[in-house]
């Protein structure tokens, strides 16, 4: 079950993206597993990532695989909020779509891929926009997380 909470003032279509992780999570074999979203300010991101990465710096989305269990959880994401808006505003999307893109990247963390070296980015961009393909969303081939992409923001 993919459950999300809004720790924000800003209204998002929580259902959507909840939905659209859930069928992710099916596509790739794991039908019902639990998996925690989580919108937060930067300040409580930036936190998070310090305290569990040692990185003194907010980033758009963190998250905290599961250790193995037998009832299916995969972990927690955690998506910046201020993230959402300046790449809703960048890719010309709603915030909505845009938290689900940055769930859709976290999830497929969840399920063990990576985005530290190119290729590794690439495959998960691939992933993403596949999935986004699928459930009829608006597309970014280059897309990229914003500790990727800095720049273009």
């Amino acid at each position: 079950m993919v459950t999300l909470t809004n720790h924000t003032s800003n209204r998002l279509l929580n259902s959507t993206i909840r939905e659209v992780v859930a069928r992710l999570l099916a596509h790739h074999g794991h039908e019902g597993a639990g998996v925690e979203i989580v919108i937060m300010e930067p300040q409580a991101i930036r936190e998070l990532n310090r305290d569990y990465r040692q990185m003194d710096e907010a980033t758009d989305v963190l998250t905290f695989p599961a250790p193995p269990n037998p009832v299916g959880h995969l972990g927690e994401i955690a998506i910046n909020i201020r993230d959402v808006r300046r790449g809703a505003a960048h890719r010309q999307v709603s915030r909505t779509h845009e938290a689900t893109a940055l769930a859709i990247h976290g999830a497929l963390h969840l399920l063990g891929y990576d985005d530290e070296t190119e290729p590794e980015r690439d495959e998960m961009v691939r992933l993403m926009n596949d999935h986004l393909r699928r459930e009829n969303m608006k597309v970014d081939e280059n897309w990229a997380s914003l500790p990727h992409a800095e720049e273009i923001y």
